[in-house]
């Protein structure tokens, strides 16, 4: 490090040093800064998203791997899945939740990156919220990451949603879509809810033996095949 003297005695070296600690940090700091961020701030803190956003504006994490579980960054022409699963995301009626989106805004709203995920790893997720014998999975929702990243912030025009690759040891294929930090009025935040549910099929599931075939549901122990409110919801509809 220069010390001060140098920087009096030879400011044209003191800049070159500062240039190049720079364009290190450009090259190598932001990825690591990144994966930083996604480790020490805890997926169930409430300013998960606002403190992410404050670190790295501009959605500025999506350039590099937030997770080293992670095979890579997320791609523009990825498929994104929001698993659906009853009663958390489905009413009694049978209808998806204004609020399955909602942790957009707070915390990071979970993802798998369909186009990577490996059906034995999306028969382990839903297994894990299928333990709880009072959840039904109900389908999947789709999305093509690129569109995300087109919807804009309605007051200013700007990026109003983040893509990250947020995976575990266990879960390689997890990412996070959160909003940007430029959803500040509520009426943004009314219109991005909108527009994630137009992006994510208009809200309309594909059913879990419509997914992938089928192949998800066909693996999955008959136990945790719990009649759906969505299909039955369905079936009433085209009678």
């Amino acid at each position: 490090m220069f010390s001060n003297l140098t920087r009096n005695k030879c400011p044209l070296c003191f800049q070159l040093s500062s240039d190049l600690k720079n364009l290190i940090s450009t090259w190598f700091g932001n990825k690591f800064n990144c994966q930083h961020l996604n480790e020490h701030i805890n997926e169930k803190d409430k300013e998960r998203v606002a403190k992410i956003n404050n670190a790295a504006p501009n959605c500025s994490c999506e350039q590099y791997r937030m997770s080293k579980h992670s095979p890579n960054v997320v791609g523009n022409n990825e498929a994104l899945a929001r698993f659906v699963f009853s009663p958390i995301h489905v009413d009694k009626k049978g209808r998806i939740k204004a609020s399955i989106f909602s942790h957009v805004f707070n915390v990071g709203c979970s993802i798998q990156r369909d186009d990577i995920a490996k059906p034995e790893e999306l028969v382990n997720f839903a297994k894990e919220f299928l333990a709880d014998d009072k959840m039904t999975w109900e389908g999947v929702l789709l999305a093509n990451c690129n569109d995300l990243k087109s919807i804009k912030a309605n007051s200013i025009n700007s990026r109003a949603v983040c893509v990250y690759d947020t995976a575990s040891a266990t879960n390689p294929a997890h990412g996070e879509i959160s909003q940007s930090q430029y959803i500040i009025e509520e009426a943004d935040v009314v219109e991005l809810r909108s527009e994630l549910f137009k992006a994510f099929g208009g809200g309309q599931p594909i059913l879990p033996n419509d997914y992938r075939q089928g192949t998800i549901w066909e693996q999955l122990p008959s136990d945790l095949k719990r009649p759906s409110k969505i299909s039955s919801l369905l079936s009433v509809a085209k009678t």
